[in-house]
Formats: structure tokens, C-alpha cells, sequence
């Protein structure tokens, strides 16, 4: 069972209790603070996977604030793709 009026980090008190910290000690001066380090977003996995592909490709630079993600995230190894 999930509660759909919750996100996926919040399901469990303890989990909702360490994202909350974690946002609220925040203090890196060129980031701002965020709940959930990766994404839980569906669009977000779907673009990752589909980069090579237009309009994915274009729309993943959107997602991205107008960048590509960090080269070593997005392409480990040519023999291996």
C-alpha cells in the first residue's frame, strides 16, 4: 500500500524525517537544497535512457538547465554500449 498524497521519500516517517534533515542542514553555497538526490521522476529515467534519440536528446538538455549531465554519468564506455 502507498499513500499517493505523499511522495516516495516521505512513505516512511523515518525516511520523510532524514530528507527533511538533510534539506534543512543544506549548506553548499552553489547548490541549493533538495529533498531527493536522484530522480523519482519517471521523465527523468525515461530521458536518460533515450538520450541518443531525438527529441529526447534535446529535451534531456532542457531537464538538464540547458547541459548535458556529467559526461561520465551519461557515457562509461563505448565497448560496452
Amino acid at each position: 500500500y502507498r499513500d499517493l498524497s505523499k511522495p516516495m521519500g516521505a512513505q516512511d516517517p523515518g525516511r520523510a524525517a532524514r530528507f527533511a534533515k538533510r534539506y534543512a542542514d543544506w549548506c553548499a553555497p552553489l547548490t541549493p537544497p533538495f529533498h531527493y538526490g536522484s530522480h523519482y521522476s519517471s521523465a527523468g529515467v525515461v530521458l536518460h535512457y533515450l538520450i541518443r534519440l531525438q527529441p529526447f536528446s534535446a529535451l534531456n538538455v532542457h531537464y538538464q538547465d540547458g547541459h548535458l549531465d556529467i559526461p561520465a554519468r551519461l557515457f562509461y564506455s563505448l565497448a560496452h554500449a
